[in-house]
Order: structure tokens, then C-alpha cells, then sequence
């Protein structure tokens, strides 16, 4: 009896390694619930090469922004569960959306089962090159002298610049005007051409371009000893994203 025990576990688990060296047999599609470009989209992409490198079949990426990241995530959850859907999630669209977007046209927990942490970012504050701000309490002063004439872009409803941005305006007290976009990309552009004026942004998005690169440059690298502000947030750390 256990030698006929002993002889169906050895089937099963050649079935099992026969069937898992079998995967992938097409191409694995990668979701990104933001646009290209995008720092989300940049780190998957990475990412998608190593995998197609490791595994020997392609890693399609699929950007697909929008519904303050939503609509990747449901295009996911709605998938068949045979692994061949992946969704690359920010912390936005795991952690932030599902208290602004009420009903959710999926269950975080229930329909999506996590793999791994792939990568930590900073969130920088980065002002217009056309403004002439040089610190965050200048910053702050101004939007106390001139409430609700600054805008605040960030690369969608619900991301983590949009959410910096809400709680830079909470704990300093002032009125700035959130401007969502489509990805941080066309955001990134009107900041440099002061359309809008500020932005919370990774530090990954802001260095792409070199123009964006300067500003980074002006503030990062000084934060820490900035005078204490209304928002001392800044001063201690950069915001995780």
C-alpha cells in the first residue's frame, strides 16, 4: 500500500514539473494602469526585458491609464487567472484609489494576488523653471498671498502626486487648484513651460527630461536644510511613492 502511495505522488509531481516547465508557451502580457512614460511604465518595462531575458517568451507591456488607475486594474482582475496577465500596481491604484473611486468595479483582495514588491521611489517636489521660487517656504508664502492661484499638476486622480499635493496643502493651510492629466509625461511638459506651477512627482519621472533634471537639481539636494516649515514633511524626508 505505501509503495502504491509512494509511486502516484512520484506521477503527480512529474505531471506538476512537466506542466510548469511548459509555462510560458506565448507571450505574458503586463499591464501598466498608467501612461507610457510614466515612472510606473519606465520600471516595467525594465523589468518586462529581464523577465522575457529569464523566461525565453516576450513580455508584451499594455499602458492602460485612466479612471484614476482603475482601468488597468479591472482590464486585469477580469483576465483568466492562467498567469499570462500581469499588472504592474503603483501604490495609487492599490492603496489610494479604492477611497475615491466608490463602487470599485473590482475586489483589491479578492481578485488580484500579489507576486512582489519590484521597487521603491521618492516623490519630489519640483516647482516651474518660470517661477521664481526657491524654497518651500516662498512657495508657501505666495499660495498664503494668492490663494487658489496656483495649480498643482499631477499624472492622474488618486496617484501618489495627486495625494502629496492634498496633504501639502493640508498641513501648510493654503489653496493650490489640482490639475489631473493623463500621465505624468504631458504634465511633466506644462510644468516646464509654466502652465502649471508645481508638482509631486517620482524623482524617476522629473529626471527623464534634462530641463526637468535642473529643477530636481535646485531643490532635492537641498531639502534637508531648508528652515522648518509649515510643512516639515519636506524637511525630515522625501515622501515614499
Amino acid at each position: 500500500m505505501r509503495r502504491a502511495q509512494l509511486l502516484l505522488l512520484f506521477i503527480a509531481c512529474a505531471f506538476t514539473t512537466q506542466a510548469a516547465a511548459e509555462y510560458p508557451d506565448h507571450p505574458i502580457r503586463m499591464i501598466v494602469p498608467q501612461a507610457a512614460g510614466s515612472a510606473t511604465d519606465t520600471i516595467t518595462r525594465v523589468l518586462g526585458s529581464a523577465l522575457s531575458d529569464e523566461l525565453h517568451q516576450q513580455v508584451v507591456i499594455d499602458d492602460r491609464p485612466g479612471g484614476a488607475l482603475t482601468l488597468g486594474l479591472d482590464l486585469t482582475a477580469k483576465s483568466p487567472p492562467d498567469g499570462y496577465t500581469l499588472c504592474m500596481s503603483p501604490i495609487g491604484a492599490l492603496a489610494i484609489t479604492r477611497h475615491l473611486v466608490v463602487p470599485l468595479p473590482y475586489d483589491i483582495q479578492r481578485d488580484f494576488q500579489p507576486i512582489a514588491l519590484v521597487a521603491r521611489g521618492q516623490l519630489l517636489l519640483a516647482v516651474s523653471p518660470t517661477t521664481t521660487f526657491h524654497s518651500v517656504p516662498e512657495l508657501i508664502a505666495y499660495a498664503k498671498a494668492n490663494p487658489g492661484k496656483l495649480l498643482n499638476a499631477s499624472s492622474s486622480n488618486g496617484s501618489p502626486g495627486h495625494v502629496g499635493g492634498e496633504l501639502f496643502k493640508f498641513m501648510a493651510g493654503i489653496d493650490i487648484v489640482h490639475v489631473p492629466y493623463k500621465g505624468g509625461a504631458p504634465a511633466i511638459n506644462d510644468l516646464m513651460a509654466g502652465r502649471v506651477q508645481l508638482m509631486f512627482e517620482s524623482l524617476n519621472s522629473i529626471a527623464r527630461l534634462p530641463s526637468a533634471a535642473i529643477i530636481a537639481r535646485r531643490h532635492f539636494p537641498t531639502c534637508r536644510r531648508w528652515p522648518m516649515p509649515a510643512f516639515p514633511v519636506i524637511r525630515r524626508r522625501p515622501g515614499r511613492a
